[in-house]
This record gives structure tokens, C-alpha cells and sequence, in this order.
């Protein structure tokens, strides 16, 4: 049971619903999912675990934070393990692995062409997906699991630096690389590739850090002024 509340609650949490900061209640989630606190805590825990929520002492959960330099750390071991992951699989592109990856870029280049967003990003991150699990690196695809909910919560920013197109030509070259077998070059452009996204990414979050960072004290001076 606690596996589907955790699923639940992460979902609302990537679409959205629970936003960076948000306390989780246990007791609202009880009453809202009709199940045990037991269960409620259970999945929190399961999801603390995934990066998705940060344990606050004495306060319960709450929805893991954005921040320029967390998106880096993350962007930096993201890339990382993409760059192994293409390095393996293209070392040996046995049909099966060329099919995988080939259908998942077919599926970006479909959203691509029904000019859905929301579904192109998704295709994107999943094809990156497909290369990790094509890679059959056990350990390599248990640390990814760790980040990908953390990944996932960034998705939001892709809108504002990757136009729609995008998605297509910036993965054309890695998968050509891993169907033709070049592996050197597979890893030097998932590197490049997820470098680049991430620090796009970035520079938009830490321009928004900086502005909070502006607004705080300017925001305390006004409630100090009314009092």
C-alpha cells in the first residue's frame, strides 16, 4: 500500500502540485488517501529516499528545495553516468540495444511533430533512460534511480531554455554515435550534452536565486516599517 501512495504523491509532486518548499502533512494525507498514517509515513519515507522530499526535524517532510547550486551537483553526476552508460552501450550496439534506443528518439521526434511540450520532454528524458537500462550496468542504473526523481523536478525549466526543435537536433549526433558503435564520441556527447542543459539551467536558477535573494531584505524593511 505504501508503494501506491508514495506513486501518488509522486506524481502530484512532479506535475506539480506539491511545489518546491511544500510540507507534506501526515495527518492530510491520511484523510485524503484514506490509509493508515503508518502507510502515509512509510511513503514519505520512500520518497526522502528517491531526493524528491528533504526531512525537516520536528516538522515532518517537505518537497526538496531548487537551488542553482543543487541543480549543479546533480547535473554534474547526471552527466557522469549518461556519459558511462553511452560509452557502454555503444561499445556494443547489438540489435536489441540499436532498436531501444532508436524507438525512444522516434518517440521525440513524434512529439516533435505534434509540437507537444510537455510530451517531448518527457520523451527526452526517457531516451536517456533507455540508454542507462541498455547499458545492463547494475550499479550504473541504481545510482541513477537515485536522481531521477531529483532530474525530474527540473523538467519545469526546460520550456525556458530548449526550444521545441531542440530536443531533436541536440540528440541526433549521440544516437547516430551509438548505432554506428563509436563509443568515445557517444560519451563525449552525452557529456557535452547534459553539460549544457545543465548549466543553462543554471544561470535561469541562479538569476531567480539572486532576485529572492534582493526581495528578502526589502521585504523585511516594509513589515519592519508597519509595525
Amino acid at each position: 500500500m505504501d508503494e501506491w501512495v508514495a506513486e501518488v504523491l509522486r506524481g502530484q509532486i512532479l506535475a506539480g502540485e506539491f511545489g518546491p518548499g511544500a510540507r507534506l502533512r501526515e495527518a492530510a494525507l491520511t484523510d485524503r488517501l484514506a490509509v493508515s498514517r503508518g502507510t502515509v509515513r512509510a511513503a514519505l519515507w520512500r520518497l526522502a529516499q528517491e531526493g524528491l522530499l528533504e526531512k525537516i526535524p520536528n516538522k515532518g517532510y517537505a518537497v526538496m528545495s531548487v537551488s542553482a547550486d543543487a541543480m549543479m551537483e546533480l547535473s554534474t553526476l547526471r552527466h557522469a553516468l549518461e556519459a558511462l552508460a553511452a560509452r557502454i552501450v555503444a561499445s556494443d550496439p547489438t540489435p536489441a540495444r540499436k532498436a531501444a534506443v532508436l524507438a525512444a528518439f522516434e518517440r521525440i521526434c513524434e512529439a516533435v511533430r505534434q509540437r507537444d511540450r510537455a510530451a517531448a520532454i518527457e520523451a527526452d528524458f526517457r531516451l536517456h533512460l533507455t540508454i542507462i537500462e541498455a547499458s545492463g550496468h547494475r550499479q550504473l542504473r541504481e545510482h541513477y534511480r537515485l536522481i531521477e526523481g531529483q532530474i525530474r523536478l527540473y523538467h519545469w525549466l526546460a520550456e525556458e531554455i530548449m526550444p521545441l526543435e531542440d530536443h531533436v537536433t541536440m540528440h541526433e549526433e549521440l544516437v547516430a554515435a551509438i548505432l554506428l558503435g563509436d563509443a568515445p564520441r557517444a560519451a563525449r556527447l552525452a557529456e557535452e550534452h547534459s553539460t549544457r542543459y545543465g548549466m543553462a539551467m543554471w544561470q535561469v536558477l541562479k538569476r531567480r536565486d539572486e532576485e529572492r535573494a534582493m526581495i528578502a531584505p526589502r521585504a523585511m524593511l516594509a513589515s519592519a516599517a508597519r509595525i
